[in-house]
């Protein structure tokens, strides 16, 4: 009997929050031309938050349990036929939020830069569930969660990965988020926000293809042969 060993994510975004912050005009403020507003560019603080939930532990959940709940993650894809006897559910949230200063203008337009970028991320689920005919100490539990924690630690290195890959794209992309003539402070905020959403997606998706690739190497015919070959009473 062969036995399936993955590890699934999803991804969650949330809504970007946005601040904006309003300067009054001077006394007999000129007007700035497009380009003088880009070269009040200064970079924007760039700040990342790393939040993951606790590592949760489900026993009480049949192998066909468990392979329903895999299923439901719309991400599940077997690599051999078999029993599914464990199972690493990870669910990654991404948030972002926006803070820009507006300058208005004597002639009723403002100049709006971006001052910050506050960038959270992080496992908002991390589960590990184990088929429940197998009793914790006992030889089959036993492999089966050793095999899984493998499995969050694979998530967790490609995670600190990940932390470079966000750094480095946020500096870049703040880099394009010059200060913008506009009607009002929110319009150019809300197209700053739409810029980095779009400009960030590729990277989300990187990750997680660079992860599902890094879980994969152990979820292998021949790795699975190896774990059960440990113990009896599959």
């Amino acid at each position: 009997m062969n036995i399936w060993y993955v590890s699934e994510a999803k991804i969650l975004w949330i809504s970007a929050v946005i601040a904006c912050a309003l300067l009054m005009p001077l006394p007999q403020a000129r007007a700035l031309s497009a380009g003088q507003c880009r070269d009040t560019y200064k970079k924007p603080e760039i700040r990342l938050l790393l939040t993951n939930a606790k590592t949760a532990l489900i026993t009480n959940k049949s192998s066909s349990q468990i392979k329903r709940i895999a299923n439901r993650t719309g991400a599940f894809k077997p690599t051999t036929a078999g029993q599914l006897r464990g199972l690493t559910y990870t669910n990654d949230g991404y948030e972002f939020s926006l803070k820009v200063q507006g300058r208005k203008l004597a002639d009723g337009r403002y100049c709006v830069r971006l001052t910050q970028i506050d960038f959270k991320y992080g496992m908002r689920e991390a589960q590990i569930f184990i088929d429940r005919k197998y009793k914790p100490g006992s030889c089959n539990f036993k492999v089966v969660l050793a095999h899984e924690q493998e499995h969050m630690k694979i998530n967790m290195a490609v995670q600190q990965d990940f932390t470079k890959m966000i750094d480095d794209a946020l500096q870049k992309i703040a880099e394009g988020l010059r200060p913008v003539l506009s009607s009002s402070v929110q319009r150019a905020a809300d197209s700053m926000e739409n810029a980095l959403y779009h400009d960030l997606k590729p990277v989300i998706r990187e990750f997680q293809k660079q992860k599902r690739k890094a879980n994969l190497k152990i979820d292998t015919p021949k790795s699975y042969q190896q774990v059960q070959s440990r113990c009896a009473g599959w």
